[in-house]
C-alpha cells in the first residue's frame, strides 16, 4: 500500500511538472505576435508549433498584406479590370465579412478606404500630409463599399470579387490582424492546445482558461502609454478582443494631429472625443473591425450603435482634461 501511495504521489508529481504556460512569439504584420498555453502530455512540442504558426501567417501576409507588391490583395488593388476576379476562399471569406459589417454600421467600417488611407501617408507608401479638400474628393470617388461586389460558383468552387471602379482600393489592415489571431488561435486548437490565447499587435483571443481562471487581457490607458498603467484588465474565457485608438498612429502638423483612423465619408481622419475603443467577441476579426467603426463613428454614435447591436465595449473619452472609461455593456 505504502509503495502504490509513493507512486501516485510520483506520478502527481511528475504530472504538475509536465503542466507548464509556454510562450512563444514572433514577427509579422509589421508587428509581432504572441502564442502561450497551457502545455499537457497531449500538447504539441514548442518546434512544430512554432512552425506551423509562423507558416500560417506567411500565407496569410501573402494573400492580405498591402505592403507585400506581390500578395493576392496587391494584385486585386493594381487590377484595373472591372469584371470578375477569381481570389482564393480565404479572402473572399474575410471581404464577405467585411462587407456585412460595412452594411451594418452604415459605411463607418469601410475596407475600401485604401485611396483616403494613403492620401494621408499611413498607407504602404505614403508620406504623412494634409491633403487639400480636392485631393479628398477625388480620392472619395474610389471609395464605398457598395462599389464591390462578391460571388460564388458553387458548380465550379470559385470564388470572385468585382470592383465598379477600375482604381477601386481594397485595405483589410482593420481586420487582417484579428483575422490572423483567430487562424492562429484554431491551429492552436487542433494541435491540441485547447488551453491558450494568442495576440498580434495588442488585438487577443483566448481559449479554455490558464490553470483553471480566464485568461487577463489588460487594455492601455491612452494618456499613460509605455508607463505600464492600464485602464481595464479582462478577464477573458474563450473571448476576443481588439482595441482601436487615435493616440498612437498619428502625425502632428502645427498644433493639429491627425489620426490614422480615416472617417470613410468625411476623408478625414477622426477627430472627437471618442480616444480607444475595445470590443469584445468570440472571435477576433469582428472585434477588430467593429473597434475600429466605433472609432470612426465618436463616442456618442458609438454608444448608441453598442446598445443597439449588442456588442460588449469598453470605450475611453475626453471630456476636458478628464477621460471617461467604462463598458457600454459589461463582460
Amino acid at each position: 500500500m505504502a509503495k502504490l501511495y509513493l507512486l501516485l504521489t510520483l506520478l502527481l508529481l511528475l504530472g504538475c511538472q509536465q503542466e507548464k504556460i509556454v510562450s512563444i512569439s514572433g514577427k509579422t504584420m509589421g508587428t509581432t505576435y504572441s502564442v502561450k498555453f497551457w502545455a499537457t502530455g497531449s500538447s504539441p512540442e514548442i518546434k512544430v508549433a512554432k512552425q506551423q504558426i509562423d507558416q500560417l501567417l506567411v500565407s496569410l501576409n501573402n494573400e492580405m498584406s498591402t505592403y507585400i507588391p506581390t500578395s493576392t490583395l496587391s494584385k486585386v488593388n493594381s487590377n484595373r479590370s472591372t469584371d470578375w476576379i477569381t481570389i482564393p476562399a480565404r479572402l473572399y471569406y474575410l471581404l464577405g465579412e467585411a462587407q456585412q459589417i460595412a452594411k451594418l454600421t452604415d459605411g463607418s467600417f469601410d475596407v475600401t478606404v485604401g485611396p483616403l488611407v494613403n492620401l494621408w501617408g499611413f498607407g504602404p507608401d505614403g508620406k504623412r500630409q494634409v491633403p487639400n479638400k480636392v485631393q479628398i474628393q477625388v480620392a472619395k470617388r474610389r471609395v464605398g463599399f457598395s462599389k464591390l461586389s462578391l460571388r460564388h460558383d458553387d458548380e465550379q468552387n470559385l470564388h470572385q470579387i468585382k470592383k465598379d471602379h477600375p482604381r477601386l482600393y481594397i485595405d483589410l489592415s482593420a481586420m487582417a490582424k484579428g483575422y490572423g489571431v483567430d487562424l492562429v488561435s484554431n491551429l492552436m486548437s487542433k494541435l491540441g492546445a485547447i488551453n491558450h490565447m494568442v495576440e498580434i499587435g495588442g488585438e487577443v483571443r483566448t481559449s479554455g482558461t490558464k490553470r483553471g481562471e480566464p485568461w487577463k487581457v489588460a487594455i492601455e490607458s491612452p494618456s499613460l502609454q509605455g508607463t505600464g498603467r492600464y485602464s481595464k484588465v479582462l478577464a477573458l474565457r474563450d473571448q476576443a478582443a481588439a482595441t482601436s485608438g487615435s493616440y498612437r498612429n498619428f502625425f502632428i502638423v502645427g498644433d493639429k494631429s491627425y489620426s490614422h483612423t480615416i472617417n470613410p465619408k468625411s476623408g478625414r481622419p477622426v477627430d472627437h472625443a471618442l480616444i480607444s475603443a475595445t470590443v469584445i467577441s468570440k472571435r477576433c476579426a469582428l472585434a477588430d473591425a467593429y473597434a475600429t467603426a466605433l472609432m470612426v463613428m465618436g463616442y456618442k454614435e458609438a454608444k448608441k450603435f453598442v446598445q443597439l447591436a449588442g456588442i460588449k465595449a469598453y470605450l475611453i473619452y475626453q471630456d476636458g482634461e478628464k477621460q471617461i472609461a467604462g463598458f457600454v455593456r459589461e463582460l
